[in-house]
């Protein structure tokens, strides 16, 4: 039985018995109206016992047991992750407003549109694959975290779109203007003192004068089990679209070097229209060797 009934039921026992033998003595003395108020008293203290005998059980029980009690406290709750977010790869940002083919944007933004048909989510426009040793010939899916190894070569593309509504543009008042890119490649994977395993981010960034926002980016893992070194191979940089067509524009290497490196559609002033037919594809190739070969 619980401490605070068993607390109530003997004071309650002690009382009765106390108000019974005084209410005896008063009716053999014969003071009836002070035994009445003494049965009135009793009767009020034992039912209010019950009600006061918790209270004093909680405010004696860290005493009797030795010390103050345990509060046990609920853990935080875990939010649920956020699987569209989860399943873009390793890194992106900003977080910004998104939308489809149905109901695209209307002001100017890049790569803000998460059903393109041709490369998914466009938040995820920095991406890597194998390739041959020519840098041309390959089949292989684009990635967002690959393993490298020495010998390999690998092509990295990026992809630019303008997500406004194409009709806004048709004056050409949404078009993105000051649009550059930066690619920030790592010159090693792993640790070239003890030749050791490890990983390492490259990421593109878009940046352009009058996008909300006006800065894009998404990082791309590289990984080794030795150390290696990452090396641009000359005359691999291209422009796609469909004005340079699959030839290609080929481009310097400054989108490696601050402030980054313009592009555009018919020529790199920084200009992209709205629409898909305006669409870029940056890309370039990199060879992977052993830092002890």
């Amino acid at each position: 039985m619980p401490r605070p009934v068993l607390i109530s039921a003997a004071g309650l026992g002690v009382i009765l018995v106390v108000c019974l033998l005084a209410w005896l003595y008063l009716r053999k003395q014969r003071k009836v109206e002070a035994s009445v108020a003494l049965a009135a008293v009793a009767l009020v203290v034992a039912f209010g016992l019950p009600v006061l005998a918790k209270p004093i059980e909680d405010a004696w029980s860290p005493v009797t047991a030795g010390g103050l009690p345990t509060i046990p406290v609920p853990p935080l709750p875990i939010p649920a992750p956020d699987e569209k977010e989860r399943a873009l790869g390793t890194g992106w940002g900003p977080k910004r407003e998104m939308f489809t083919l149905a109901s695209p944007a209307s002001y100017v933004t890049l790569n803000s549109i998460t059903d393109n048909p041709y490369v998914g989510d466009e938040r995820s426009f920095y991406a890597v694959r194998h390739i041959d040793k020519d840098c041309k010939s390959n089949a292989l899916p684009w990635q967002r975290h690959e393993k490298i190894a020495d010998g390999d070569y690998l092509l990295f593309r990026v992809y630019v779109e303008n997500s406004v509504a194409d009709n806004l543009d048709a004056d050409g008042s949404h078009t993105a203007q000051g649009l550059r890119l930066k690619v920030d490649l790592p010159a090693v994977v792993g640790d070239p003192a003890t030749g050791s395993a490890g990983q390492a981010e490259t990421s593109a960034t878009l940046i352009a004068d009058n996008t909300n926002p006006n800065k894009y980016w998404y990082v791309v893992l590289l990984s080794s089990e030795e150390s290696v070194r990452l090396d641009l191979v000359p005359r691999t940089s291209m422009l796609n679209n469909n004005h340079f067509g699959k030839s290609g524009l080929a481009l310097p290497d400054s989108f490696l070097y601050e402030p980054g490196m313009q592009l555009g559609y018919d020529k790199l002033d920084g200009n992209l229209r709205a629409g898909y037919q305006y669409a870029l594809y940056m890309s370039f190739c990199v060879k992977v060797s052993g830092t002890r070969s």
